[in-house]
């Protein structure tokens, strides 16, 4: 079924979207690297920095969903992919908030 992994999808932009009004307003640049000492390596801004990983994620959804191999296979790999986004984004908005907080 291809409905866990577009719910799970839906999931991660909607944490963007509260993050972006919650997660320190008033900042236009948000981190997205981070050095082996904890520093800043680089920001992006706002719309970019938390939009990133839902995008790219939903990229990987449709590479994935397009590839012949896993046609037969209902949906592991898309749950698979779609469920390892959302840590990952989930993990970012974490570092975020406790970076900015």
């Amino acid at each position: 079924m291809i409905e866990t992994p577009v719910t799970l999808w839906f999931v991660m932009v909607a944490l963007s979207i509260h993050a972006y009004f919650r997660l320190a307003p008033r900042q236009k640049l948000l981190p997205m690297q981070w050095t082996f000492t904890g520093k800043v390596a680089w920001r992006a801004p706002r719309l970019t920095a938390l939009s990133f990983v839902p995008l790219l994620v939903a990229a990987l959804l449709v590479f994935v969903a397009t590839l012949p191999q896993y046609a037969s296979l209902a949906d592991s790999p898309l749950e698979m992919v779609a469920g390892i986004g959302l840590a990952v984004h989930v993990l970012h908005l974490a570092i975020l908030w406790l970076t900015l907080s």
